[in-house]
C-alpha cells in the first residue's frame, strides 16, 4: 500500500512540476509576442512618421516645381493633391490585400512554435 501512495504521491507532484511549467512556458511566450508587437509597432511608427514627414516635403516640393513649369502655382497643388487622392483611392481598393498581408505575416510570427 505504501508503493501506491509513493507512487501517486510522485505522480501528483510531477502534475504540479507540469503545470507550472506550462505557466510559465506561456508566460515567456507571451511575453515575446507582446515585445514582437511592440517592437514592430515603433518601428512602424517611427519609420512612417519619417516618411510621411519626407513625402510632405516632397509634394511640396513637386507641386511648386509643377507650378512653376505651368505658371500657376495653385494648378500645381491640385495637381498633386489629384495625385495623392489617385493613390488614396488605389490603396483603399486594396485594403483587404493589404489586410490579408498583415494577418499573414503576424499570424506567421504568432503562431510558430518557436
Amino acid at each position: 500500500m505504501s508503493t501506491i501512495f509513493d507512487t501517486t504521491s510522485k505522480m501528483v507532484d510531477r502534475s504540479k512540476e507540469l503545470v507550472a511549467r506550462t505557466f510559465e512556458y506561456y508566460q515567456l511566450k507571451a511575453f515575446a509576442q507582446v515585445s514582437y508587437l511592440l517592437s514592430t509597432f515603433l518601428k512602424i511608427v517611427v519609420i512612417g512618421g519619417l516618411l510621411g514627414i519626407g513625402l510632405i516635403f516632397l509634394m511640396v516640393a513637386l507641386s511648386i516645381y509643377l507650378g512653376a513649369v505651368l505658371n500657376s502655382l495653385a494648378l500645381g497643388y491640385c495637381l498633386v493633391g489629384l495625385f495623392m487622392f489617385l493613390v488614396t483611392m488605389v490603396l483603399y481598393w486594396k485594403r483587404k490585400f493589404i489586410e490579408n498581408l498583415v494577418v499573414r505575416k503576424f499570424s506567421k510570427n504568432f503562431f510558430s512554435d518557436d
